[in-house]
């Protein structure tokens, strides 16, 4: 598994076998990050217990996504990890919304000043204007099974803030047709009124 997954960047999951949780996860380097995971070496701790608890040979690793080679920003990374995320209901994952995790990391002044820096240059105020337009449009959320509106809301802000989603998660499932969650269709239009 190493030697295939090496400098390979995606999303992952460790599967229990018997209860179907599931610890998902994103990496740069898969082969590394799932070592990491078996060693319990910088590892979710509630992944940790569980194979403490129930033994490794109860768990299953799958590559679910690879990053595609067009993509080279974590950005794109933790976007596939979000879709994922909000796949599967019974998780091992701290967090509903993917990030990177940088805790206990310690920058000096001159990374500080770059990453402002850069920050700074990717998030214009063209860029700002975009996120506030599309946050600002009102959407509908709708039972997938049967079409039923469940609730209208008049800012896209305000499902973000109550279903805990990125506002890049509510971009990506607004009028694709695809399941969120499992349960739920996002429209900027009310069904019934048609394309």
């Amino acid at each position: 598994m190493r030697k295939e997954l090496k400098s390979i960047s995606g999303v992952y999951a460790f599967w229990h076998n018997q209860s179907d949780s599931v610890y998902i996860g994103s990496s740069i380097n898969l082969a590394s990050r799932a070592m990491n995971h078996v060693r319990n070496n910088s590892s979710n701790i509630y992944l940790q217990n569980a194979i403490a608890k129930h033994g490794l040979n109860n768990f299953s690793f799958f590559v679910l996504e690879l990053l595609p080679e067009n993509c080279y920003f974590y950005d794109d990374l933790l976007d596939l990890e979000q879709k994922y995320l909000d796949l599967f209901e019974t998780k091992y994952n701290f967090d509903k919304i993917a990030r990177k995790s940088r805790a206990g990391a310690i920058y000096t002044e001159e990374a500080k000043r770059l990453l402002s820096q850069q920050r700074r240059e990717n998030y214009t105020e063209e860029r700002r204007k975009q996120v506030s337009d599309q946050l600002s449009k009102e959407l509908f959320l709708y039972e997938a099974k049967t079409f039923n509106l469940i609730k209208k809301y008049s800012k896209q802000e305000e499902l973000v803030k109550e279903l805990n989603v990125s506002w890049k998660t509510v971009i990506k499932y607004r009028d694709s047709g695809d399941i969120f969650r499992d349960k739920y269709i996002l429209t900027s239009k009310l069904i019934n009124e048609g394309s």
